[in-house]
């Protein structure tokens, strides 16, 4: 997903427009955009030792943001990433609101979130990471582990409410089991 990021980085902005990546962990988005050129780059995560170890640069193109809400600080931004993250966070909805009102007229949202599963894809989850080479006891305490801090929504949710949050466009970039990556227009 981050090389679709990218693409849509190349597509439609200019070098110098500015990115937030939402739950930027090491900065892998981040470093990977700035070998493309990109230098108002931003970086919001909740970890401070992430922080602490994420990809940097001498000339200052990024700027990294500890917090658990979203940062318009440095807004309006043109593209914003959110890429596996969302899921984990409670107040979803408002997290999307205010992604919303800091991109600029036009900007874009790409979104990648783990939806939830009927039992039948949940059953083609399993067995993906079965075939990855995962055992079933792994798999089980991960489950257990995630269990009430990854909160999965329906497709439909996202479909909809980015829409009655104002994006005027919302698109499937890529769908994967139960990974599905928006992108969204303001």
């Amino acid at each position: 997903m981050l090389d679709v990021c990218i693409e849509v980085a190349d597509m439609f902005l200019e070098k110098d427009a500015p990115v937030i990546d939402v739950g930027c962990a090491l900065g892998e988005a981040l470093k990977r955009l700035y070998a493309r050129g990109y230098r108002r780059l931003y970086g919001i995560d909740n970890s401070s030792d992430m922080l602490a170890r994420a990809f940097n640069t001498t000339d200052r193109a990024i700027t990294y943001i500890l917090s658990d809400k979203f940062s318009s600080e440095h807004g309006p931004y043109r593209l914003v990433t959110a890429n596996w993250t969302l899921h984990f966070i409670k107040q979803r909805e408002a997290y999307l609101r205010d992604i919303h009102a800091a991109l600029e007229d036009g900007g874009f949202l790409v979104l990648t979130e783990k939806v939830m599963l009927s039992s039948m894809m949940d059953r083609l989850y399993k067995q993906f990471k079965l075939d990855a080479g995962l055992s079933q006891d792994y798999i089980d305490y991960k489950e257990e582990a995630l269990k009430d801090v990854l909160v999965t929504y329906p497709l439909d949710w996202y479909l909809v409410k980015l829409r009655q949050i104002g994006f005027r466009s919302v698109e499937i970039l890529n769908a994967r089991l139960s990974f599905v990556t928006f992108l969204a227009r303001k």
